[in-house]
Order: structure tokens, then C-alpha cells, then sequence
């Protein structure tokens, strides 16, 4: 069994109607899957004491941060990952859209044994007009990582490319469309991967 462990903040004052769409593009493509559980945490369960009870039982699972964050936090009411916490993330996958992370939680993540990170280093806007475009960009690598054997590595190159393609099919598009593409391509440009590329989600099988 995948356990997929999903922090979301559905109630932020900013945001959190497309982190509820974003954890709903997640589930939509998950839940029918028997090998995985989504074990989700809204905002209420955004906590440290809630992500400790959700994993510290488990040797290996991919957990999901959808909120804001910062170089070295995630946070939703109050901060739920930050660098105190990071030895609860061994073994896991951490994949997440949260700004910035990737200049320092992501690699310190991996320097406390977590497998694999994908992030981002800038700020990761929405242009919300087309939020379900931007839900697929950001979530296509984790989607496609649990649901094919494809490698940390391909399903980050195949979610670069999903970002390329629609870039390219905005900028074709009215003037809405072009900003859209701009935000997308920023996002695209801050995009990280670090950690054991080759890994499967066989790897996190448990």
C-alpha cells in the first residue's frame, strides 16, 4: 500500500479555494487507485501533532504540502513543517507547490534522509481565470508518479514539458491567456528536483 498524505489549506484567507481545487485534481486521480490511500489533513489538521500521528508510524510515504510556505516552512493556521520536524520525513517523497521551498527546506529535507523533493524556488503564482490549468501543472508529476512506474526524473521532465505546452498553447490566446502563460513560465523556471531521481513508487510501497 501508497499511503499519499495530503496537507491542504482549503480556508486560507488567499489561496484557498484553488488549494481545495488542487487537492480535489489529487484525489480525483488517486482515490480509485487500491494500492493507494489518500489520507488527507484540511486545515484544522494542518498541525505538527496531526502530520506526526499520520506518519510517524509509517517507514515509507509520499506526503503533499498544498499551502503557502517559505524557504524553510510550510504553514496553514499555524507552521506545520518546518526544520525541527524534518527527521519524521525519512523515506518519504515530499512533494509540494508551496513558494520557495526549495532554497532550503527542500535540501535539508534530503540531508535528513527523505528519498526524493520536488518543489519550487520562487514564488508560485495562479492566475485564478485558469486555475485548472495551473492544478495540472503543478500536480501532474506526483499524479503521474503514482499511477505508472515511471522514475522521480521522467515524471519531473514529462510535468516540465506539460508546463511548455500549455505556455505555448496561452500565448496563443487573448490577453488574459498571455499573462496566464507568463505566470505558468515563472512557475516552470522554479522548479526543483533533488534528492534519489531514480526512485519509483514501488519505492514507497509499504
Amino acid at each position: 500500500m501508497v499511503h499519499v498524505i495530503v496537507a491542504y489549506d482549503e480556508i486560507a484567507s488567499k489561496g484557498g479555494s484553488y488549494f481545495q481545487e488542487s487537492f480535489d485534481y489529487i484525489a480525483g486521480k488517486l482515490n480509485a487507485l487500491s494500492a493507494v490511500t489518500v489520507r488527507p489533513l484540511p486545515n484544522a489538521r494542518c498541525t505538527k501533532q496531526s502530520i506526526k500521528s499520520e506518519i510517524e508510524s509509517l517507514e515509507k510515504f509520499i506526503f503533499v504540502g498544498i499551502s503557502h510556505g517559505h524557504e524553510t516552512l510550510l504553514k496553514a493556521n499555524s507552521i506545520y513543517v518546518e526544520s525541527s520536524d524534518l527527521a519524521l520525513f525519512e523515506g518519504s517523497f515530499f512533494y509540494t507547490a508551496a513558494c520557495l521551498t526549495g532554497r532550503i527546506l527542500g535540501p535539508a529535507l534530503i540531508a535528513h534522509g527523505c528519498v526524493a523533493y520536488i518543489g519550487y524556488t520562487v514564488d508560485v503564482d495562479v492566475w485564478l481565470s485558469h486555475s485548472s490549468t495551473f492544478a495540472d501543472c503543478e500536480n501532474y508529476a506526483l499524479c503521474e508518479f503514482i499511477t505508472s512506474d515511471k522514475t522521480v526524473r521522467t515524471v519531473f521532465d514529462e510535468a516540465v514539458t506539460r508546463y511548455n505546452t500549455e505556455i505555448n498553447r496561452l500565448l496563443n490566446g487573448n490577453f488574459l491567456d498571455v499573462i496566464a502563460a507568463s505566470f505558468l513560465r515563472s512557475n516552470r523556471n522554479g522548479l526543483l528536483i533533488i534528492g534519489n531521481e531514480r526512485s519509483t513508487v514501488h519505492d514507497f510501497d509499504c
